[in-house]
């Protein structure tokens, strides 16, 4: 016999009740916290990029993109760096690590699960200060993730 930790036997739907969250769209800031340069099954090289934005209360999400290195999509990879002010591509792995700790701004919305998804990153001036975006949506108590 299974014995759960809530004594419970039927199962809870995952949504909390009173409602579906959908992550709001607007303009975070965020910080790269993983980059990972990947050989996807179909043979395409790509990189994954886990992202922690924040909302205007302080409080973090986490958000992952993938980018693609096919010609027609190193124009996202471009955007991406841009954003973080960088001007020269990594050549290599530990290159690419070194984007960790960066930061930068992007235009999210939700994906089609309501989850943050990026829809462009906002390029920065070289030498430009990184504040809090003023006009990220949700304060108080935010999101439950």
């Amino acid at each position: 016999m299974i014995n759960y930790p809530d004594n419970r036997v039927e199962v809870e739907p995952s949504v909390p009740k009173g409602g579906d969250f959908v992550f709001p769209k607007g303009k975070y800031n965020f910080t790269v916290t993983s980059t990972t340069h990947k050989t996807y099954s179909t043979g395409t090289e790509g990189i994954e990029i886990e992202l922690e934005g924040y909302y205007t209360s302080g409080k973090t999400f986490r958000c992952f993109d993938r980018v693609f290195l096919t010609e027609n999509a190193m124009w996202k990879f471009d955007q991406f760096l841009t954003g973080l002010g960088i001007t020269k591509r990594p050549n290599s792995d530990s290159e690419l690590l070194g984007l960790v700790g960066k930061r930068g701004e992007a235009v999210m919305a939700p994906n089609d699960d309501g989850y943050p998804k990026v829809l462009r990153y906002n390029e920065i001036e070289l030498g430009e200060s990184w504040t809090r975006a003023e006009d990220a949506p949700l304060s108080g108590e935010d999101a439950p993730f």
